[in-house]
């Protein structure tokens, strides 16, 4: 952490205003926010798990295709989101 991160700490309010936590970066802050943390770590369990099946280049390629299709479909997901405007 530098120095600046050190004098202007990242906060993160939840709770409707009633709690206050401190964040290590703006992910953190982010995850915190809106209350995804149960889903970041069962997605990296999911991860860790697809990558430990890779033993070979025939399986990295189906994980690799996999994950490809896992994201093109989040992204199709992401499109149907109203945007806010500002």
């Amino acid at each position: 952490m530098n120095s600046k991160a050190r004098k202007n700490p990242l906060y993160v309010v939840t709770n409707n205003g009633k709690d206050v936590e401190r964040v290590r970066s703006l992910w953190d802050a982010l995850v915190k926010k809106f209350g995804i943390g149960p889903l970041v770590e069962f997605i990296n369990i999911m991860l860790q798990q697809l990558f430990a099946l890779v033993t070979s280049y025939p399986m990295l390629v189906a994980v690799n295709r996999y994950l490809n299709q896992l994201f093109e479909q989040l992204q199709g997901l992401f499109a149907l989101m109203p945007t806010r405007s500002s």
